[in-house]
């Protein structure tokens, strides 16, 4: 946990504040495609779908939801899940 903070803390003082959204986003991005639950999550709507919804489509829309407000598992996946249903 001292790692992370001091890692964080040093990646916001870079002057450079494009590069800090990079590299929270990069962060984000593959801290959800190691995430289990997003996997299998993808996987389930793709089958559910019928391949209408590609796996590919589900993980960007919950990376999106995710660096963009919450960082709960819980709330990305039931957020992902809502606005999915509605373009189904």
């Amino acid at each position: 946990m001292e790692v992370g903070n001091a890692v964080g803390y040093n990646i916001a003082l870079l002057d450079n504040k494009g590069l800090l959204i990079i590299i929270g986003f990069i962060i984000g991005v593959v801290t959800v495609l190691a995430e289990p639950a997003a996997c299998v999550f993808a996987d389930e709507v793709e089958q559910v779908t019928n391949g209408n919804l590609k796996r590919s489509v589900v993980l960007f829309r919950w990376i999106w939801h995710c660096c963009h407000g919450s960082d709960d598992s819980y709330h990305c996946t039931t957020n992902t899940w809502l606005h999915l249903q509605q373009k189904v």
